[in-house]
């Protein structure tokens, strides 16, 4: 059951956030105009996307409205803990 999850930061990326599955990877969008909620916003959407794949809930994983509607709470929970 254990994972090492890879977060590496880019400064040019297709897309705010990427997750590759084949290598447990989190690509993520960081540069200088991006806020700190931006960029874990979109660390915690890719996460939730790595949740669901290796939960096996493939359906959920492709499911963009579920992944940014958890993603958030996730943010939110962090966002109410003394370690963010």
């Amino acid at each position: 059951m254990g994972h090492t999850i890879k977060i590496r930061y880019y400064k040019k990326l297709k897309n705010l956030g990427e997750f590759h599955p084949d290598k447990d990877l989190i690509k993520v969008l960081k540069t200088e105009d991006m806020s700190h909620d931006q960029i874990w916003g979109t660390i915690m959407h890719e996460a939730t996307h790595c949740f669901m794949i290796h939960m096996n809930m493939e359906h959920l994983y492709k499911d963009e409205t579920f992944i940014d509607i958890l993603g958030n709470i996730f943010l939110q929970f962090l966002k109410t803990t003394d370690i963010f």
